[in-house]
C-alpha cells in the first residue's frame, strides 16, 4: 500500500473546461499513475 496513493485535484486540474456537458464529461475520470520505483 505505500506504493499507491490516492490524490484529488477536483477543480484546480481539469482535463476541459466544464463549461459544456461534453467538457464536462471528460472531467469525470479517474488517471492512475503506479509508481513503479522499487
Amino acid at each position: 500500500p505505500e506504493r499507491i496513493s490516492a490524490v484529488g485535484y477536483g477543480e484546480t486540474r481539469p482535463a476541459a473546461t466544464n463549461d459544456t456537458p461534453e467538457g464536462r464529461s471528460l472531467n469525470r475520470r479517474v488517471e492512475l499513475h503506479p509508481d513503479l520505483r522499487k
